[in-house]
């Protein structure tokens, strides 16, 4: 393979020189360490002592923004403003908008847990996600991870969202 690749050059035409350019300083940018890498979504769940179930619907995001993760079915909806519906519940909801301390919140690493005990009750269901507070995010728009993991099947999704106070539905199902 290697006399190959000589023959090969050999036949080439002479490449021609291009003219030198005074060196550029690299970006400082390109000069910086990466960012340490975030947690992934189980150890989040772990730290935060989340609870498991034969369903669990898990958001997480990067920074200090409040995301709000909901589903809604036909009874109802689980989700910040009703912590149980559908015969979930939802269990781990960080970076909430606190009336009176805006600026507090639990994580730059957040996550958000909804479960269900029990197998849910047949029928359809929508996973939603809202953005509720920016903070000091100003990304235009704010990436997030989804996961649904039900028994031992997982599925892993990735979205965005830049809409404020507007449930943006991820994900339809049926059980």
């Amino acid at each position: 393979e290697k006399q190959l690749q000589d023959r090969l050059r050999q036949c080439e035409p002479p490449q021609q020189a291009q003219p030198t350019q005074p060196p550029q300083e690299a970006p400082q940018q390109a000069q910086q360490t990466p960012p340490p890498q975030a947690p992934d979504m189980q150890m989040r769940l772990d730290n935060a002592r989340a609870r498991s179930g034969s369903l669990q619907i898990s958001l997480s995001w990067e920074g200090d923004a409040d995301l709000d993760l909901y589903v809604i079915c036909e009874s109802g909806i689980v989700g910040t403003n009703s912590r149980n519906g559908c015969g979930g519940e939802l269990d781990i909801d960080m970076n909430p908008m606190i009336q009176g301390n805006p600026d507090k919140f639990d994580s730059l690493s957040p996550v958000e847990n909804i479960i269900w005990a029990n197998p849910p009750p047949r029928g359809e269901y929508k996973i939603a996600v809202e953005l509720y507070y920016r903070r000091t995010d100003k990304r235009p728009e704010i990436p997030f991870k989804l996961r649904i993991r039900r028994g031992t099947a997982e599925e892993n999704l990735t979205g965005t969202i830049s809409d404020l106070r507007q449930k943006k539905i991820i994900k339809v199902f049926t059980e």
